[in-house]
């Protein structure tokens, strides 16, 4: 199975491209937008100068963002933007500048070409996935705070549960997901809606098989549970006031084995939050599989017939008129 790659490729591309005709000296000019797979979208753009907004700026290039998950993590952050746009230039390290947002833009950082490297395009083009870790950062604080709690208070099998739901909500229709943590683990369910019936049952099958192959395979047994369910979990029922009958809910239950050190954490986070993409991308190949295979065997079996035809015997002394009746010549 195809694992979409955690990077944005036309980012990296672009920048790798601007960065390359800058070491050459070449002029750059650089207009472009990048649409992702949940609509966030990115612009690209070579700045201006500050003194003459008329005249560009070539070793410099504005990068803004744009998401509809931006209005849920700012009330992740308590309305509090300067705290989130410091998480994000911690997350990359540093080495930005951020500068006035972009109109209809979130979230705008200026990148210097003289002190690009391809380290930093790499962390550029993760940009919406460290933008949207954010409430999985919190969530992870907040079970190291609770499982403190547990230890001083030395009553064995105790678990605590965070009061704190964190629902993001980044794409249309009301579809998100939610971050809640324990004592024990960090519970994450994601809310999906389904198109029609048919992608609801390979849905199904789908996560079936997530289930399945988990029990099978020692070698993944470490992995996280998944569950399906088609209504809201327990952790999530009370934050979930709408709720219709299209909505299917998955579970990822992570535990300390899955985030215990940088390394871990941003693997787990990054195919936590490309799940939704995955699974829906591959719900989508697995239709046009099953669609190309049923027009091969419909080709197969009109070959059949035609083979099956039988054809007239052709007769030297018989000729037909313009009207279509047969004549005989002796």
């Amino acid at each position: 199975m195809l694992h979409l790659p955690n990077e944005n490729l036309l980012i990296q591309k672009t920048l790798f491209e601007a960065l390359e005709k800058f070491q050459q000296k070449t002029p750059i000019i650089i207009d472009r937008i990048v649409t992702d797979f949940d609509y966030t979208q990115y612009h690209l753009t070579t700045a201006t100068l500050p003194q003459n907004e008329e005249e560009l700026d070539e070793s410099k290039i504005i990068l803004s963002y744009r998401s509809k998950a931006w209005a849920s993590l700012l009330k992740v952050a308590d309305n509090d933007i300067s705290k989130l746009n410091n998480f994000i230039l911690s997350k990359l390290n540093n080495k930005f500048e951020l500068v006035k947002t972009e109109l209809s833009y979130d979230f705008t950082v200026s990148v210097d070409l003289n002190n690009l490297e391809m380290a930093d395009i790499a962390q550029l083009s993760l940009l919406k996935i460290h933008i949207l870790s954010y409430p999985f950062i919190q969530a992870i604080s907040e079970f190291k705070n609770l499982q403190t709690q547990v230890i001083q208070s030395e009553e064995e099998g105790k678990i605590l549960t965070s009061s704190k739901i964190y629902h993001i909500e980044n794409r249309p229709n009301e579809e998100g997901f939610y971050v809640v943590a324990s004592s024990d683990r960090i519970t994450v369910i994601f809310n999906t809606k389904f198109q029609d019936y048919n992608d609801q049952i390979f849905g199904k099958v789908f996560i079936q098989e997530f289930i399945d192959s988990r029990k099978r395979n020692r070698a993944i047994q470490s992995s996280p549970q998944v569950l399906f369910s088609t209504v809201p979990p327990l952790e999530i029922s009370k934050a979930v006031v709408k709720k219709s009958a299209d909505d299917h809910f998955i579970t990822f239950v992570l535990f300390p084995r899955h985030f215990d050190n940088a390394e871990t954490e941003f693997l787990s986070i990054a195919k936590i939050l490309q799940f939704r993409n995955y699974f829906h991308y591959h719900i989508k190949c697995s239709k046009a599989y099953l669609h190309s295979r049923m027009r091969y065997r419909v080709g197969t079996f009109l070959k059949v017939l035609n083979r099956a035809k039988i054809e007239e015997e052709k007769d030297t002394n018989t000729k037909k008129t313009f009207s279509g009746k047969k004549m005989v010549s002796f």
